[in-house]
């Protein structure tokens, strides 16, 4: 018996390039700036983000610890603007949309 044919070409997405993906995520890049460095379009990475759950919890934590290191960062600036809370706030405000959207 053969197997069924399936549609489409198999999946770009392997354990490697997940964590090349998440490293940087979790450098603090960007998903746009991340997608290019890795050769991949952002509607790919969002589809990625939905058909594979693994993905999803990888790369939401990593995007978690960007945003702890930012905070941590700003915490212990000498800059008087960073202590205050717009500072703390335009950290986390992104300019573009959440991954769990």
């Amino acid at each position: 018996m053969t197997a069924p044919k399936t549609r489409g070409r198999k999946s770009l997405l392997n354990a490697q390039l997940q964590r090349k993906i998440c490293g940087l995520l979790a450098q603090g890049h960007t998903v746009s700036a991340v997608c290019g460095a890795v050769g991949i379009g952002e509607r790919t990475f969002y589809d990625w983000l939905e058909k594979h759950p693994h993905f999803s919890q990888a790369a939401t934590r990593a995007i978690g610890q960007s945003k702890i290191a930012l905070l941590d960062k700003l915490r212990l600036s000498d800059d008087w603007r960073a202590q205050g809370g717009e500072g703390l706030h335009c950290a986390l405000r992104g300019s573009e949309r959440d991954v769990t959207e």
